[in-house]
Parts: C-alpha cells; structure tokens; sequence
C-alpha cells in the first residue's frame, strides 16, 4: 500500500524539472527558480542571494509552485509556477535596503501561506507542500563599467 508520503514523493519526483533550483539571466530579465524544498524559512535566504547578484536598481515579483492534494482521494498533482498567479500585485522596485527589508517583511511563511491557500481554485483540491518559487527580476539601471567624458565630444 502506498503512504501519503510516497505519493507526494511520486509527484514531487515526477515534476523535478519544474522544481529544481536554475538561474537564466538576460541583458533585462532574470529568472530565479528555487527547490524550497517544503521549508519555506528557505525563501528569505534565497531573496537574499538575489540581493547580492543585483545590486543595481530594479523589479522584482515572485510566484510559487506547490503541490495539491484531493480532498476525497490521495491524489497528488503539481501546480505549476505562474505569471497569472504572482505574489505581489505588480512588481516590487528595490532601490535600496529599506525596499529589501520590506520584500522580507512580506515574504514571512505564514503570508505565502496565505497568499497560496487564497490562490488554490479548485475547491476539490487543497494546498499540501509549497514545493518552489520562482522571481523574476527587471534589470533597471545597470552598473557603469565605462564613463564617458561628454565635455569632450563635439555635437
């Protein structure tokens, strides 16, 4: 007979390619996606690090993936991250450490949480494990490599 713990295990494995931990960076978009791995503790941690790999001005939005569960059935299935589903209701501008420490301040456990129970559409389905989360970053200004002389130049 097989337990709660390995159907969760079945979709989770199922749809690791959707969860695991990948970075892809563009000139204006980045796109975070990180395996929390049911700890959503994780998701401070993991904002922090975007932090540090962006220290230039820009938007930040985040969406969550988990995993829903039947409530008249053991029956797992794997919802999927989405853009149509983010956290905040538009992307947040992070200029400096007053705008980090309030994407913290938002992003607690128990707000995910909330904003995932809320989310769930299907009254058949609940939330069973908050399972990754993905941010996607705006680059706004980006870091000066050269300066240019512009009394120099001749118009």
């Amino acid at each position: 007979m097989q337990t709660v713990y390995d159907s969760f295990q079945e979709c989770y494995s199922s749809n690791i390619d959707k969860i695991a931990t990948k970075t892809k960076k563009g000139r204006i978009l980045q796109l975070y996606h990180f395996d929390l791995k049911s700890d959503l503790n994780l998701v401070a941690e993991r904002l922090e690090f975007i932090f540090k790999e962006n220290p230039h001005l820009f938007k930040i939005n985040l969406a969550f993936g988990y995993i829903i569960k039947t409530v008249t059935h053991e029956q797992y299935r794997f919802y999927h991250l989405s853009n149509n589903v983010s956290f905040l209701p538009s992307p947040k501008l992070i200029q400096n450490s007053s705008d980090k420490q309030s994407l913290l301040d938002m992003t607690t456990p128990d707000n995910i949480r909330e904003f995932v129970f809320k989310s769930t559409l299907a009254s058949n389905w609940v939330v069973f494990s908050i399972v990754c989360f993905s941010a996607r970053v705006y680059v706004m200004e980006t870091p000066q490599k050269h300066t240019m002389n512009l009394r120099s130049s001749k118009l």
